[in-house]
Formats: structure tokens, C-alpha cells, sequence
């Protein structure tokens, strides 16, 4: 990072002012990105030599914005030349420096509206290829002061080709190519070559503190660990290889999918989990049950259901498709312009007396008056937030199974149309969930069996055999 810093700092015009203006780290994760923004703030609001220094970092969201301040903070209460000259204002998440009348400020992407301010000697953009909007960043790219004035943007590669990150990386590539000039701007690209990933010599590439803030070996280990399924594969290489990679289009393939294609084994009395995703008022409602099998092996069965209503639309939008799945048997059209919930209970109900249902899994927020059905009936039930972290163990966990045929399912024809243009989307901590891109591609049966699966995984082992597998039927 020395060579980094003097670049940025010690290339000085003949009038005596720094001529780099804006720098660009991209780098991958745990190689101190966020220490660096803090130790580079710290120097502009207190030693840079600036009458009224004005400074801000701007991190993704409140948390690790924070974070941030903290660090400054704790560095102030624990040195006593920093607690005499400094005041910290917690509550404003800003530190004043009165004797030069200077201020630092830790701001958010994710803050709304506000007053940022202008005229800054020092801003730096931590993480900002994770940024939920680029609205912080177009704000403030042109605050900084015209003379001494300084932008640092530091970031990992990100998981979209379309925000403001990605244009600068690719000017970047343009400036580092002489293809532009452009003496202002210092930036630095430290990756991992695509096909060099399982080439340990490579590895520093994308990863300069690699021996210093992360072990060889340890990012071995995880590298090897990661690499084995698409999903951790793909995010690997962007969080630690540093990659600039699209999501869309990584995920289940249908061919995959449809090798699960299988006769399955009797069902009728086995332990499961049943989910519900209920559509609002003219959307889908899917129902999914999992089936923990011997053998680490699972078995999906999945139904649908849809009111005619939403088969009227003025636009015709999946009319055609729908009465497709109708006549197949995957989805159920109900009568009227709303959300069957009656049909979807009783349906419900009858799926208790099949199966032996172990646990119950809703979105509550979707699914309340269902959800109190259940839990009246004595049944487990189970909130399942729409977020990235509760979804990302299962989406991990379907690619898996999928890719070594451990799944087992009857070719309902409603998923496999939602398996194919389903794709996942990642947060900043790398975590996913599935999306689709367009309103009328749905994903409501996905949905729904990526909820139990996060209950049915911790049936697994306890799997036992429907009693019809290990007896002759009797009749009478």
C-alpha cells in the first residue's frame, strides 16, 4: 500500500498543490480497505496542512459507517493529545477539530435525504461498488475543493456491470492503458487474471496484504471449499480474486434441473416441511414439500394457484402460460379476482392428512392469516424474512443438490418455467437471493421450496422410510 499512498500523494505541480485529485484502490476483501479510509482521514482532518479541513468517509450503509467513525473515535479516547484537541459529537457521527476549525463527517449510502455539505478537502468513498444507490457519490463528487482538494474510492469489484463503480474501474483500464490522459486521476487495480484462480502465486494480485491481514493457507482452504459450487464460486471470485462479474444468468441450469427429473419414492406418511409464498391480490400462490430422503437426498413436490382475475389483465400478461400450466396440472386457477385463502387452507389441510408436516414455513408478512391457522392446529411455524441472509444457506444448498442429483422431483412444469429465469442477486456481504428481471417471470413455487428447504435441512439424518415402503398394503 506505500506505493499506493506516494502515488496519490507525492506527485506535486509546479504551483505546490498535489496533482492527483481522485485515486482508485479496487482490491479484493480483508486487505484493509476500510483501516486505510480511516488512517487517510485522520491525516487530512488533522496534519494535511489545510485551514478548515472538511472531511467525510462515505460507507455503504449506517453500519459501516460506524464502524468507521468508531475506530476514529477510539483512537481519540485513547490518546491524550487526540482527546485534547478533538471533540467528538457521537449523536452526528462527526468529529470537530476546533483549532483549525476542521470537521470530519461519517456518512451512509443508504441515509436519506440530508444535508451533506460542500467544499470538501477530503472524501473518500469506501466500498462503493456495493453502494444500494449511486445517489451519495454523484452528490459529492464534485464538492471537494478546486485546489488541494482530494476523492480516494476504494472497493472490491461488485456484482453489476451497470453502476458508477464499474465506468470508473473502466476508465481506469483506459487511464493504466494510456488510451486516456488524464494526470488527476491515479488509480489502481489489483485482480486475479480469469483462468490464474488456482494459481497460488496469483493470488497477491488481487489480494497485496495476502501473508499480513489473511493467511495463505487460510484462503486456500476457503478457495477450495468455494470453488466446488457455482454460486460460493462466483462470489469468490469477485469478493477475493476481485472480478468484475455480472449475476444475472448464474445459477440452476435446466438441463441440470431437469436430470433430477425422477419417479419418487412413496411419499404418503413421510416427515416434512411445508412452505406457503401467498401472492397478493392477483399474483401467484405457491405451496412447496420437502422430503428429507436416506442417502442425504431430498424429494420436492410444489403446487400453485392463481385467481381468474389475474388471467383478464388488460395486457393479457401470462394468460396464455397459465391456462398451458392449468391444463398440466401444476397450477390451480381459482374462481373470483383475489387470492383464493379458503382453497389454500383447506388444501392445506388435506396435505396434513398425507404427510406426516414437521414444520410450517411463511413470510408472516404475507402470510398471516395462514400462518395463525397453523399454529392453532399445533404446528411449528416458522418466519422466513425476503432477505439475502435467510435465503442465501438455502439457495446454496438447492445448487448443491442439483448438481449431484441428491433432488428428486416430478417434472412439474410451473417450477422448471421458474427455474429458468431465475438468477440470484448478491448483497454487499456476498450473501444471495433469487430475482427475476421482468415483473411477469415469477418465482413464487422457488420461493416457497427454498423456505422449506431451510427447515427440511435440519430433518435431514432423522429421515425415515414411509411405512408403505417396508410393508405390503393392506386391504380390507
Amino acid at each position: 500500500m506505500r506505493d499506493v499512498i506516494r502515488s496519490w500523494y507525492c506527485w506535486i505541480t509546479p504551483t505546490g498543490q498535489r496533482r492527483t485529485k481522485i485515486g482508485l484502490l479496487t482490491c479484493g476483501r480483508k486487505n484493509a480497505k476500510s483501516c486505510l479510509t480511516y488512517g487517510l482521514t485522520a491525516y487530512h482532518l488533522i496534519a494535511d496542512g489545510v485551514q478548515s479541513p472538511a472531511c467525510a468517509s462515505c460507507a455503504v450503509n449506517k453500519e459501516q459507517a460506524a464502524q468507521i467513525f468508531d475506530w476514529f473515535k477510539f483512537s481519540i479516547e485513547n490518546n491524550a493529545k487526540l482527546s485534547k484537541a478533538l471533540h467528538v459529537v457521537a449523536s452526528k457521527k462527526t468529529i470537530l477539530y476546533p483549532a483549525k476549525n476542521g470537521r470530519y463527517r461519517s456518512l451512509a449510502s443508504d441515509t436519506k435525504g440530508g444535508n451533506f455539505g460542500h467544499g470538501f478537502t477530503f472524501l473518500c468513498h469506501d466500498e462503493l461498488a456495493f453502494h444500494s444507490k449511486d445517489d451519495l457519490y454523484t452528490i459529492l463528487k464534485n464538492s471537494t475543493d478546486a485546489r488541494q482538494g482530494l476523492q480516494i474510492i476504494t472497493s472490491t469489484a461488485g456484482f453489476s456491470k451497470n453502476g458508477v463503480f464499474y465506468k470508473l474501474v473502466d476508465y481506469s483500464r483506459k487511464v493504466l492503458s494510456g488510451e486516456i490522459i488524464d494526470t488527476t486521476f491515479q488509480p489502481w487495480i489489483f485482480e486475479v487474471p480469469e483462468g490464474e484462480e488456482d494459481v497460488e502465486a496469483s493470488w497477491i494480485k488481487a489480494n497485496p496484504s495476502i501473508g499480513i491481514c489473511q493467511s495463505v493457507e487460510d484462503f486456500k482452504n476457503q478457495w477450495n471449499r468455494e470453488k466446488r459450487e457455482a454460486t460460493t464460486r462466483h462470489a469468490f471470485a469477485v469478493l477475493k480474486f476481485n472480478q468484475n462479474k455480472d449475476t444475472e444468468n448464474v445459477w440452476i441450469n435446466v438441463d441440470d434441473w431437469d436430470a433430477c427429473r425422477a419417479a419418487l419414492p412413496p411419499l404418503d406418511g413421510r416427515d416434512c416441511v411445508l412452505a406457503c409464498d401467498v401472492g397478493a391480490v392477483r399474483d401467484l400462490t405457491a405451496i412447496s414439500a420437502v422430503f428429507p430422503l436416506p442417502n442425504n437426498q431430498f424429494a420436492i413436490k410444489s403446487w400453485g394457484w392463481v385467481p381468474e382475475g389475474a388471467l383478464k389483465t388488460r395486457d393479457g400478461t401470462n394468460t396464455a402460460i397459465y391456462r398451458a400450466f392449468a391444463k398440466e396440472g401444476s397450477l390451480t386457477i381459482t374462481p373470483g379476482t383475489a387470492t383464493d385463502l379458503e382453497t389454500i387452507i383447506a388444501f392445506f389441510d388435506e396435505l396434513r392428512k398425507i404427510y406426516t408436516v414437521k414444520n410450517v414455513v411463511f413470510d408472516r408478512w404475507q402470510s398471516l392469516s395462514l400462518a395463525n391457522h397453523c399454529a392453532k392446529q399445533g404446528l411449528d411455524v416458522y418466519n422466513f424474512p425476503q432477505t439475502n441472509s435467510y435465503f442465501n444457506a438455502s439457495c446454496i444448498e438447492l445448487e448443491k443438490l442439483v448438481n449431484n442429483k441428491q433432488l428428486k422431483h416430478d417434472g412439474n412444469a410451473l417450477m422448471r418455467w421458474q427455474i429458468g429465469h431465475t438468477y440470484l442477486e448478491r448483497d454487499g456481504k456476498g450473501y444471495v437471493k433469487p430475482i427475476t428481471n421482468r415483473p411477469e417471470n415469477k418465482k413464487d413455487n422457488l420461493i416457497a421450496t427454498l423456505m422449506a428447504l431451510s427447515q427440511a435441512i435440519h430433518l435431514q439424518g432423522k429421515a425415515k422410510p414411509s411405512v408403505y415402503e417396508g410393508r405390503r398394503i393392506f386391504s380390507v
